[in-house]
């Protein structure tokens, strides 16, 4: 798996953030006494900040927070700020910020990219705060350069600098396609770790 998947990936760990700022210069505060309680906002920008440091941001056709829970529809122009450049961009059906825990929920069509014809797509992502890891619960393909890689489930976990990727994973590059139960890339020395039964398959006459 590319080095530099791997590296926007822990960007987008570092991206999610503690604190939440909304600003709505062409939104409209919703009083709606039949909608559900709490505070009801449309086309809100969301500001996340850590540590006086803005870390992503995203739009939101319509946002909804109640007992510290913010509810978001339709999650448009998102971008995971990397001070090292090459910022990622977000996109969701639909998300879910948990204040007290920091924790941040993506789902529906959930695509992650970058300018350089990186691309993400799962139906549900989600940072953990506490743990700093994230998490694709259900498969996701990865598109990079010349490379697919799928998989069933990832974890991305940032005090360890390790990704794996578990369940049926598959590496498909020009005519070779690569099948194994479990990948694990390490990051700080950038090798990678197949476990269980590996099979490489070759088509089309390929060289290896």
């Amino acid at each position: 798996m590319p080095r530099w998947m791997m590296i926007g990936l822990l960007a987008a760990l570092a991206g999610v953030a503690i604190g939440l700022w909304v600003f709505w210069p062409q939104g409209d505060i919703l009083n709606d006494s039949e909608t559900v309680p709490g505070i009801h906002i449309v086309n809100p920008r969301l500001v996340g900040h850590h540590e006086g440091r803005r870390q992503w941001e995203l739009r939101s056709a319509r946002m909804h927070e109640q007992n510290g829970i913010v509810h978001m529809q339709t999650v448009s122009q998102g971008v995971i700020v990397n001070d090292s450049g090459g910022d990622l961009y977000f996109e969701a059906d639909s998300g879910r910020w948990m204040r007290s825990s920091g924790d941040l929920y993506l789902y529906g069509d959930v695509t992650l990219a970058d300018d350089d014809g990186f691309s993400l797509v799962t139906s549900e992502m989600f940072w953990t705060a506490s743990a700093e890891t994230l998490t694709a619960p259900q498969p996701v393909r990865i598109e990079f350069r010349d490379a697919v890689t799928t998989a069933n489930a990832m974890l991305v976990d940032m005090r360890t600098d390790t990704v794996n990727l578990t369940g049926e994973v598959m590496v498909e590059e020009g005519t070779r396609t690569w099948r194994m139960p479990r990948l694990v890339y390490h990051l700080q020395d950038e090798t990678m770790e197949f476990f269980g039964a590996v099979a490489l398959e070759m088509g089309g006459g390929g060289e290896p």
